[in-house]
């Protein structure tokens, strides 16, 4: 029955769960997705070279398929195919999504969260949104409470929103 799908139905079948991360930098501060990838070097996680095809080839080690940034931006890293590091707990293929910061987000970032997982969930049939810490209770990552934050309709507690400074500087 598989073989008779179209090849956009297989890779939504794949997909089971999308967990939810932060980089654990300090929030508010911009970090690049080639910073993140220098972070993943270091811990010794390497891409499958075979599955980099043309998805950010210059990005040997990253570890996530998507990124938001500190300004809202989305960046995408992992080609969809390739699976990140392990999360303990972790079974299946899974998109692995970062938000740069550890426990408080501007409002683009969640904006952009809440688009990028909407349009995921809208690919992905049955598609798991989850956080990191729901998968490994040792971690804080992705400081706040994705399920919390997936049943108040994608809406981040106060606690969690980065208050953006009017200096200019």
């Amino acid at each position: 029955m598989l073989s008779t799908l179209p090849t956009w139905a297989i890779i939504k079948i794949r997909q089971q769960s999308n967990v939810i991360h932060c980089a654990d930098t300090p929030d508010g501060q911009p970090v690049t997705i080639e910073q993140l990838d220098a972070t993943f070097a270091a811990r010794g996680f390497s891409r499958e070279q075979r599955l980099i095809g043309h998805q950010q080839p210059r990005l040997q080690h990253i570890g996530y398929h998507f990124v938001v940034g500190v300004n809202g931006i989305v960046t995408s890293g992992l080609a969809r195919r390739e699976r990140g590091p392990a999360v303990v707990g972790q079974k299946g293929a899974a998109l692995q999504v970062c938000l740069v910061g550890s426990k408080q987000f501007t409002l683009a970032q969640w904006t952009s969260l809440r688009d990028l997982v909407g349009s995921l969930r809208h690919e992905c049939l049955g598609l798991n949104v989850i956080g990191h810490n729901t998968l490994n209770s040792k971690t804080n990552c992705p400081g706040f409470d994705v399920a919390q934050w997936l049943n108040n309709s994608c809406s981040p507690r106060q606690k969690n929103i980065l208050e953006e400074s009017n200096d200019a500087g």
